[in-house]
């Protein structure tokens, strides 16, 4: 059993690189990956991504790529054309300006106007992506590593308490078994008052008999629990199974919830009705937790 929640973080550094990987993950239904990370380092983006899928089938993961190049290693490049465009641009406003055509200000061009102009600087780095694959790469798979220790450890953690509540649901549903022929001798008993209290000793028993199996059909809770037993054996199995369980964990989870509410609304035995509140309390409780669960 594995959580949906992880979290890993790996971080390296040479003489021109510090490079920083952060991998989290939360429950999602589907499997969700959202990447951020520089612009230099999206020819790698597919690979990065085909190794995130190789490691999840259900949540969302979202990596974080950051690094930082020593002084030496930097270099930024002016696009000159694009300046010149602008410029240009620039004197022809102030032309129209000066024939009253528009307004424009006659301030001065300042730095900071520069440097708001998307793509008129770019940084470069002497070095080339290709030659930061394997540091990268192996950071990534440092970060998936340590996610996924924290995923097997919060999902066997997840395991134990599903199993407390699983006893739970096992305990109260042996009640039920246990009384449930008390609630088949309930409706023999009150039918049985019933007719005596219409027609006296003048009873029909064959009539009583009819009536009495028509109910017991009715009011019955053993195919219910026949199904309900089913359902908690195949989920036991499941909890102690590997692979990716939590929908199918989620189905049987449904399905429990709706034989509990079958029985439930069935019995007129105190007993049994508290039982299934409480089964149904346990279940609720199991059903939050598989929803983290891959």
């Amino acid at each position: 059993m594995i959580s949906m929640t992880g979290y890993g973080i790996q971080e390296y550094q040479d003489e021109q690189l510090i490079l920083s990987v952060e991998l989290k993950s939360y429950n999602n239904r589907y499997l969700d990956i959202t990447m951020n990370m520089p612009g230099m380092l999206n020819p790698l983006e597919e690979e990065l991504r085909t190794l995130l899928k190789g490691t999840a089938r259900r949540g969302k993961l979202e990596l974080y790529i950051r690094f930082r190049r020593m002084e030496q290693d930097t270099r930024v490049r002016l696009d000159a054309g694009l300046l010149q465009g602008y410029l240009s641009a620039l004197q022809d406003a102030r032309r129209l300006s000066a024939e009253g055509d528009v307004a424009v200000a006659a301030d001065r061009l300042q730095a900071a106007d520069l440097l708001s102009i998307e793509g008129l600087f770019s940084v470069e780095s002497s070095r080339d992506v290709e030659e930061l694959r394997k540091p990268l790469f192996d950071a990534v798979t440092a970060a998936l590593q340590q996610w996924h220790a924290a995923r097997v450890r919060e999902g066997a953690a997840t395991r134990d308490n599903i199993r407390a509540q699983m006893q739970r649901i096992q305990a109260a549903y042996q009640t039920v078994a246990k009384r449930a022929p008390e609630l088949e001798q309930r409706i023999r008993e009150m039918l049985h008052e019933r007719f005596t209290e219409l027609m006296g000793d003048q009873i029909d028993l064959q009539r009583v008999y009819a009536e009495t199996a028509a109910l017991l059909v009715k009011y019955s809770v053993n195919e219910e629990l026949a199904r309900l037993g089913a359902h908690i054996e195949e989920f036991l199995r499941l909890a102690d199974s590997g692979g990716s369980i939590g929908k199918r964990m989620d189905f049987l989870c449904q399905e429990m919830h709706r034989e509990m509410n079958t029985i439930g609304s069935k019995s007129a035995l105190l007993e049994i009705s508290r039982s299934v509140i409480d089964m149904k309390d346990a279940l609720e409780n199991i059903r939050e937790q598989a929803r983290n669960i891959e």
